[in-house]
């Protein structure tokens, strides 16, 4: 199995007070176990001169290093030799809209639009997992013509 995981996953998981936190660090935890491939997007910075991702800057931002969610991104990205991790090159254009975007989700919720980049760029199908982020329900059917979805919580 392959999968794109929208960040509210990784945060939900991590607090044991939301409603479908068990849910969510279940799955993480089959992810690990079934060694799951995990997509993320690559670009290349000009102005650090690196290359970069848009969702792992955006898993860091989210998460804190007491959070289960912080070990699960230390095992996926820095100890596994066999990595799970699957980086794919996102294209833009000089707006930075991105190129592998439907354009008839441009009203979608600007910063999860990465994740479905992410997908199609990919040619896997990877299902895109979402724990409690409306947005993507409300535009599920759309969506659907494009990705795959998993909803976690209710």
């Amino acid at each position: 199995m392959s999968f794109v995981i929208d960040t509210n996953v990784l945060v939900v998981a991590s607090d044991p007070t939301r409603d479908c936190s068990e849910h969510c660090f279940d799955f993480l935890e089959k992810i690990l176990r079934d060694k799951s491939v995990i997509f993320i997007d690559v670009f290349f910075d000009k102005e650090r001169q690196s290359f970069c991702s848009e969702i792992e800057d955006e898993y860091k931002k989210n998460i804190d290093s007491q959070d289960y969610a912080y070990q699960f991104l230390r095992k996926i990205f820095d100890h596994d030799p066999n990595s799970i991790i699957c980086r794919v090159v996102v294209k833009k254009d000089e707006d930075e809209n991105y190129l592998d975007f439907p354009s008839d989700l441009k009203n979608f919720d600007p910063s999860d639009k990465k994740f479905v980049a992410v997908a199609i760029a990919s040619n896997q199908n990877p299902e895109i997992v979402n724990a409690v982020d409306s947005d993507w329900k409300q535009y599920e059917t759309v969506l659907k013509k494009y990705v795959k979805l998993k909803f976690l919580c209710k």
